[in-house]
């Protein structure tokens, strides 16, 4: 009677191929080791992928509206909003530059639609606008591209409103799609990809800075907030408004404070998920998952 002698298949598939030589079998060894090490390395993923599904599924999860999120962020994750402060910079230069291309394009339309522009001396507060105002508009022109790369720099997976200005409804709003939250954003300002990106807020400041005198005279000058009176727009009454700020703002080592965050204006559309670590507040640290819903 014949016995049967059972082999295990991966075993005849993982043995030395007969004939093999010393220098086939070195190279043989040699990407087995690379494919164990590559085997090992999927293991470790796998096994961090399902600690965090857990500590995921463990999560408490909150849905906010508004500035709540930078509130709850400032004062129980006080490292993640000390690690984002500083990228709000970018933001909050954004939100300056805005302003007064808001008013430097209503001042210019009001100049260009008048039948009569009336030559005043430069320190006049009459009423009307004159040729100071024109050239005053003209000196801030600069801020135009400064809002564009301000813009190209806070992410590429943004979208942006008609650069018109209507004044019945105010102008179009520099917006984020849904697909990148301003976390994503602020990771992008922190690591920029180089080249232009590295320089853009380092320049937008220093237009800035400047140009803050021209800016503070347009601002304050009484005919000009006349017109803005009689046009019926509050810039101080709008989110992310910061020209009151301007000494502070327009400096070279300016930093943003906490309060700058809280105001700063960086608008978004859709539902965004934030996952923070609390660390102030609680007898334990622990994982939260806060949804905020945007694009009010």
């Amino acid at each position: 009677m014949t016995r049967t002698i059972d082999v295990d298949p991966l075993t005849l598939a993982m043995a030395p191929p007969p004939g093999e030589t010393i220098a086939e079998r070195l190279a043989r060894e040699e990407q087995e080791e690379r494919a164990r090490q590559v085997s090992k390395h999927i293991d470790h993923e796998l096994k961090l992928a399902k600690a965090a599904m857990r500590s995921m599924q463990r999560a408490v999860k909150v849905l906010v509206l508004g500035q709540s999120m930078s509130d709850f962020q400032m004062t129980y994750a006080q490292k993640s909003w000390a690690d984002e402060r500083d990228s709000w910079k970018a933001v909050i230069l954004l939100n300056l530059a805005r302003s007064i291309n808001v008013v430097a394009s209503i001042i210019s339309e009001e100049i260009s639609n008048s039948r009569a522009v009336s030559p005043t001396d430069k320190g006049s507060h009459r009423v009307g606008l004159t040729e100071h105002h024109r050239n005053l508009v003209l000196k801030l022109v600069p801020l135009r591209q400064i809002q564009q790369d301000l813009e190209t720099l806070i992410g590429s997976g943004s979208s942006e409103g008609d650069a018109t200005y209507n004044l019945q409804r105010g102008s179009q709003e520099f917006v984020l799609r849904s697909s990148t939250g301003w976390k994503t954003v602020l990771d992008h300002i922190r690591n920029p990809r180089g080249g232009k990106e590295l320089q853009l807020q380092r320049v937008a400041s220093e237009v800035i800075v400047s140009l803050k005198d021209d800016i503070h005279e347009l601002w304050n000058d009484a005919a000009v907030r006349n017109t803005l009176q009689r046009r019926k727009l509050r810039l101080e009454d709008t989110p992310g408004f910061f020209l009151n700020d301007l000494d502070r703002l327009a400096s070279p080592d300016y930093i943003p404070s906490d309060a700058d965050v809280v105001r700063a204006r960086l608008r978004t559309t859709g539902v965004q998920e934030y996952h923070f670590h609390l660390d102030r507040g609680t007898p334990t640290a622990r994982d939260w998952m806060m949804y905020d819903v945007a694009g009010v």
